[in-house]
C-alpha cells in the first residue's frame, strides 16, 4: 500500500526543475530549449568548454579588463590586453534584455583561422565574459545566434 501511495504522490508532484550548469562563482547556464542542450561538455579544473559540432562555447569570470564601469570599456581594455587589432573586429553591438545587458563583438582571427563572437554580460553586480568560436568561413549570423542562445540561458545563481 505504501508503494502505491508513493507512486501516486510522485505523479502528482510538479516536474523537477531544469538542470543547470554552474559556471564561475555567480552564474549558471540552463540550456533546455537551446541548441546548447545537445552540446558535449569538456570539463577541466573549475571550468568547462561546450562543443556543438564545430562551435565551442567558453566563459571566464573574472576576465582581463574586468571593472565596474561600462561593459564596452571592459571590452576595449580586453582588446588592448590581447592586442586585438581594430580591423579584426567585424561588428560590435550593445544589448539589454531579460535583466542582462552588455556588449557583443564579433572578431575574425586570421592567425587562428577562427570567427569568434564574444559578450561581456552584466547582471546586477556580476559580470562574465562568454565567447563562441567557429572555424573560419562560418556565417557570422550563426555564431551570433549561438552566442545569443548562451546569453539567454545564462542566469545568476
Amino acid at each position: 500500500m505504501r508503494f502505491l501511495i508513493a507512486c501516486i504522490v510522485t505523479l502528482l508532484l510538479p516536474a523537477a526543475a531544469t538542470a543547470c550548469d554552474q559556471i564561475g562563482s555567480r552564474f549558471q547556464y540552463c540550456f533546455d530549449g537551446t541548441p546548447w542542450a545537445a552540446a558535449e561538455i569538456e570539463s577541466f579544473g573549475d571550468g568547462a568548454t561546450y562543443h556543438l559540432g564545430a562551435l565551442t562555447l567558453d566563459q571566464i569570470e573574472p576576465y582581463p579588463g574586468r571593472s565596474d564601469g561600462p561593459a564596452a570599456e571592459d571590452l576595449a581594455t580586453y582588446n588592448d590586453f590581447f592586442a586585438i587589432a581594430e580591423d579584426a573586429v567585424l561588428s560590435t553591438q550593445e544589448f539589454d534584455r531579460d535583466g542582462k545587458n552588455g556588449v557583443i563583438q564579433v572578431v575574425e582571427d586570421a592567425d587562428q583561422q577562427t570567427l569568434t563572437a564574444r559578450a561581456i554580460v552584466v547582471s546586477g553586480d556580476a559580470r562574465v565574459l562568454l565567447w563562441v568560436t567557429a572555424p573560419e568561413g562560418a556565417e557570422e549570423a550563426t555564431v551570433l545566434d549561438h552566442l545569443n542562445a548562451a546569453i539567454s540561458a545564462l542566469s545568476l545563481m
